[in-house]
């Protein structure tokens, strides 16, 4: 995929006469560098708050792992090519059984893209996900649009949460 810029000029002469000059500059090197000054403009804060930052590229489809704090998915690559088959993949090696229809529900959500309503991301999915330990754990797992058809795959490691939860709803019974 590449990205261009056209310029159209129609030049008229005194007699009626007209000439069309067209011109097609690439701008496919420009175009990526400012998307990936964008994201890593922002990566430092995600990082702040998430465990484990992807981009989701329908365009290019890839998937890029675009930093981690702690890696809270050992076994993936770095870039994963085939979006659909690498999440219908994770969703069936990583994600519960019992939460499958959520993740199911937010793959439909994310593949259709958002609502046009001003709203900057999808819903925030919670889910249990196989660890290199083979122990489920709580993420929290965030879609945030960074352009069409692109968007930061941003996932959260809540265990603890969970866990404290669990806690107090054990001791008040």
């Amino acid at each position: 995929i590449g990205y261009c810029h056209l310029t159209l000029d129609v030049i008229e002469l005194p007699d009626g006469t007209r000439y069309y000059q067209c011109a097609f500059i690439n701008i496919t090197d420009q175009v990526l560098a400012q998307r990936e000054l964008t994201i890593n403009q922002y990566s430092s804060v995600l990082l702040a708050i998430f465990d484990e930052v992807k981009e989701i590229n329908f365009n290019s489809d890839t998937i890029t792992l675009i930093s981690a704090n702690k890696s809270v998915n050992d076994d993936f690559e770095e870039i994963q090519h085939d979006v659909k088959k690498a999440l219908r993949d994770w969703g069936e090696r990583r994600v519960h059984p019992e939460d499958r229809q959520r993740y199911d529900e937010a793959i439909a959500i994310l593949k259709k893209g958002r609502p046009r309503n001003g709203a900057s991301s999808l819903p925030v999915t919670e889910l249990r996900m196989l660890g290199a330990d083979d122990k489920y754990f709580w993420i929290s797992v965030s879609l945030i649009e960074v352009s069409d058809g692109v968007y930061l795959l941003c996932i959260m490691n809540i265990q603890e949460r969970k866990d404290v939860i669990a806690f107090f709803s054990e001791k008040q019974e």
